[in-house]
């Protein structure tokens, strides 16, 4: 399947050297193995939410809910995300600073236990409880409304990235879409 989906997506095929996935070419150059970061096959148990790094290359995909190879430091967990056209996006993981700008969307940062991440919000998101002593205490900054974001606000909080809804009009004129 990793090679199917490199040839597709990068005309390219990964390299495994002794057994062990240790680069693929991509569109921004090639991502190797080196003494800090590596690839790895990693899978989340069906009724579980967390990865965990595969010893095995050889295992059956519908035993598990997420499989994933990901790239990743000191073997730390990867984050997959899904943006709005159902594109997939792989990042480091590592913690992260977000704004959601609407209450849905707190809520499923909430969810997936990413409320520690939460820099802003708009102004009705109050859940989960977090968020609202975040919102109290001036942790966690309000950026506006979900029909009005302010685009300083977003910035003055510095995120690494902003959840959106693609149903307000806002959301989508401000991400460019």
């Amino acid at each position: 399947m990793l090679n199917k989906a490199c040839d597709e997506n990068y005309g390219t095929v990964p390299v495994f050297t002794g057994g062990v996935l240790t680069s693929i070419t991509t569109t921004d150059g090639v991502v190797s193995n080196d003494s800090t970061h590596s690839w790895g096959l990693w899978y989340v148990e069906k009724g579980k939410y967390d990865f965990v790094k595969s010893d095995s290359y050889s295992i059956i995909a519908s035993d598990y809910t997420v499989l994933s190879w990901a790239y990743t430091e000191n073997d730390a967990k990867p984050m997959i995300a899904v943006d709005a056209t159902a594109t997939s996006i792989y990042g480091y993981a590592q913690p992260h600073s977000l704004v959601t700008l609407s209450p849905v969307g707190t809520e499923i940062v909430g969810a997936m236990q990413g409320s520690s991440m939460v820099v802003g919000t708009d102004r009705s998101s109050n859940y989960p409880d977090a968020i609202a002593l975040g919102k109290k205490e001036k942790i966690i900054t309000e950026v506006g409304t979900y029909t009005d974001p302010s685009y300083e606000a977003i910035m003055n909080a510095s995120p690494d990235l902003v959840v959106c809804d693609s149903s307000a009009y806002a959301h989508i004129s401000m991400a460019g879409m």
